[in-house]
């Protein structure tokens, strides 16, 4: 037994080791912070470097974090006035002056990028109180263009909140079309964020006739044959919701305002259950789904994850959730409540087989699974997911898929950016997964062009979006002066009352909440084909 125990202690040990000696392992470098102290002496101390947007327009850069009491804001920065060309320091700053506040990764964003907020961009949004309200948010929004119009696609990245949950996202673009050889989308940014696009291009994927192609978990490819007769669906209510989810056609199922009531009190699933006939011999299985998110996540992370911690927010998302511990952390903690959980009855109970990812709250996505099919002449499916977290337009299920397909990475041809000019340099920084990124600001869009290769008659071409990036949130000012704890909130923890909590809150916004964040969103300057 002692034999065994030193084994496991030196495995352990170990272990413990390589994680701490990695060179991706980066600690708090935080001090801790007793709020109840600092609410008292109505003092802050900001650690990260920060942007301070102000209401006429201009931004005072600290490099090095700031002190902040209810008044004022202590630091060495730099003002850089509504032109950007005018520089000067500041040592006092008035809390009333400030309409947002941002923070910025110092490694890479040097040189043209430290001070590169559009002021038009600013005095706009300033000169119509936009700063003070705008709500809408979730990472690059991505429209596709037919000849005529841009149509809304997809919303890239949206939970990679900070650096070290950057990601990349596989997303399949319907609406668009291929033009003298050129396919054409829009990226934006519509939002209070500050982008980080690490890469983009374009996937092709040819495959036969009679097939759809869908992304997967792994940002592989699946090919969905033709769809089987669904025996029933119904909700957890025992209602027959199979109308709402045989078509893609926008009318959707929802979580009854009871569920979310329940969740409130104890951590509860809504769930949809799905019968499908099992062909004989059949081996494969692809459940593809198109859904969305609700605004409750939304909610969680805007009240919970930032308002409720106030100005130290900025220190959680430039230290805390930088560090690899943590992030694992609140990485699990998300996978194991939110998100799409697909589970099969196997004749005692529902069992887990795989997990959908979060997509967004502002475009509707498809996703599919490939598992194998059970031994059965019925597949009882289950979907599970936290009460009013998503909409779900439709489930299918199909036994044909097919590995006959070819794919192709298309880099950009030709960017212009909002002012009509190309910008063809700023495909190095798109173009692979490295240290090179291209940082947007709110207002700000480009148009990327791809020349794309003839299809053959034989076969169907589809077109995918494949990304990688992350985001910051810029504070509010509401946000600065939150005082943590005064409207019943806590500190974020990764603990079930925090759900609990999100459920409440979304339960009491969400009949003005829903409105307001679409009408918020930051009206886009001009680009070409507008």
């Amino acid at each position: 037994m002692k034999k065994k125990k030193l084994i496991y202690f030196c495995i352990t040990f170990l272990l413990l080791s390589s994680i701490l000696s990695t060179c991706s392992f980066i600690s708090t470098g935080v001090e801790s912070l007793d709020y109840d102290k600092a609410r008292k002496s109505g003092r802050f101390v900001i650690h990260k470097s920060t942007k301070v947007h102000l209401y006429d327009g201009s931004v005072v850069v600290y490099e090095n974090g700031f002190e902040m009491n209810n008044e004022v804001i202590k630091g060495k920065g730099l003002r850089h006035d509504l032109t950007r060309q005018n520089v000067t320091s500041v040592a006092l700053l008035p809390v009333d002056s400030v309409a947002s506040i941002e923070y910025y990764e110092k490694n890479f964003e040097t040189g043209p990028f430290l001070t590169s907020v559009p002021p038009v961009t600013v005095t706009a949004a300033a000169g119509t109180a936009v700063l003070l309200v705008a709500i809408f948010g979730s990472c690059p929004t991505v429209y596709t263009f037919d000849g005529e119009e841009y149509a809304l696609e997809a919303e890239t990245f949206s939970y990679s909140i900070a650096r070290r949950f950057e990601s990349t996202d596989l997303d399949r673009l319907d609406f668009g079309k291929v033009l003298n050889g050129k396919y054409i989308l829009k990226v934006a940014n519509e939002a209070l964020e500050t982008h980080y696009m690490n890469s983009m291009s374009l996937l092709t994927v040819d495959h036969p006739v009679g097939y759809e192609a869908f992304p997967t978990n792994q940002h592989a490819i699946v090919l969905f044959g033709t769809e089987s007769e669904i025996i029933s669906a119904t909700s957890k209510s025992g209602n027959d919701v199979s109308e709402l989810i045989s078509a893609r056609d926008g009318r959707f199922y929802e979580s009854d305002s009871l569920k979310l009531q329940e969740l409130t009190h104890s951590l509860t699933r809504d769930w949809i259950d799905l019968n499908v006939k099992i062909p004989k011999k059949a081996e494969k299985m692809v459940i593809a789904v198109r859904l969305r998110n609700t605004l409750m996540n939304t909610v969680l992370f805007y009240d919970i994850m930032l308002a409720s911690q106030g100005i130290k927010a900025i220190d959680w998302l430039g230290s805390k959730t930088s560090n690899l511990f943590y992030a694992w952390r609140l990485g699990n903690w998300y996978k194991k409540h939110f998100g799409l959980h697909i589970q099969m009855f196997d004749g005692k109970e529902y069992r887990d087989v795989v997990r959908i990812g979060d997509k967004g709250p502002i475009a509707w996505h498809q996703h599919a699974v490939e598992i194998s099919a059970p031994d059965q002449d019925v597949a009882r499916l289950r979907f599970a997911f936290l009460p009013d977290n998503l909409f779900i337009d439709w489930i299918g299920v199909s036994f044909e898929t097919n590995d006959n397909y070819h794919t192709k990475m298309v880099e950009s041809s030709a960017i212009s950016d909002f002012n009509q000019e190309r910008r063809d340099g700023i495909s190095a920084l798109i173009k692979e997964k490295d240290d090179k990124y291209l940082v947007t600001y709110p207002g700000e869009s480009y148009v990327l062009e791809f020349q794309v290769d003839p299809v053959s008659a034989e076969r169907r071409r589809s077109y995918f979006l494949k990304s990688r990036g992350y985001y910051i949130e810029w504070l509010r000012k509401e946000w600065l002066v939150q005082n943590p704890g005064a409207s019943g909130l806590t500190q974020f923890e990764l603990n079930d009352e925090t759900i609990k909590k999100t459920a409440q809150l979304w339960l009491n916004k969400k009949p003005d909440f829903e409105k307001a964040f679409f009408e918020s969103k930051i009206h886009l300057r001009e680009t070409q084909n507008d």
